[in-house]
C-alpha cells in the first residue's frame, strides 16, 4: 500500500479530483484534513447527486474541497 499525500485539486481531462496525480474514483479510501476541527477525516470516495463525496465510517458525508490538504491511500 502506498500513502500519497498532497492537496485536492480537479483535472479537467478526466473531470475529477486528483490528489499528488491520481484521480479519484469511488471506493478509494481517502483522509481529507478538516481545518475547522482541526483532525483527519477517513472515509471512501462516493459519486452521490452528481458529485463526489467522502462518505466516513460513521456514515456522515463530507464535502470535498480543492486545496484541502489529502492523504490517497493507493491499494
Amino acid at each position: 500500500m502506498e500513502v500519497i499525500n498532497g492537496f485536492v485539486k480537479w483535472n479537467y481531462e478526466t473531470d475529477r479530483y486528483n490528489i499528488g496525480g491520481y484521480d479519484l474514483h469511488s471506493g478509494d479510501f481517502v483522509d481529507l484534513w478538516d481545518i475547522w476541527s482541526l483532525r483527519w477525516i477517513c472515509g471512501r470516495v462516493e459519486f452521490k447527486d452528481g458529485r463526489y463525496v467522502l462518505l466516513t465510517i460513521d456514515k456522515e458525508i463530507k464535502e470535498i474541497s480543492l486545496n484541502q490538504k489529502a492523504r490517497f491511500y493507493n491499494i
